[in-house]
């Protein structure tokens, strides 16, 4: 769910990552989410990043911010980390 549209372009981007790197497609229909919202106390560039069991949460203040916490989050993911089923 995108609740800030400075969050369009990277969710985005990281939905063509997970694909290309990750062959992964995220169904909207399985339950887990991904939570992009728009937090203006943090500064350019900043962001907040929580990955629970059902979902993701993405707090960021600008485009930047959302797109550093896309860049992070794909790299927690590991080669070969499989999505639950």
């Amino acid at each position: 769910a995108v609740y800030s549209n400075l969050a369009n372009s990277a969710k985005e981007w990281l939905l063509e990552e997970l694909k290309r790197i990750h062959q992964f497609e995220f169904a909207s229909d399985n339950g887990s989410q991904i939570i992009f919202k728009g937090n203006p106390t943090l500064d350019e560039g900043a962001y907040k990043l929580k990955v629970a069991e059902e979902s993701i949460k993405i707090e960021a203040g600008s485009s930047s911010g959302f797109t550093h916490a896309c860049a992070t989050l794909l790299q927690l993911i590991k080669v070969g980390d499989q999505p639950a089923s």
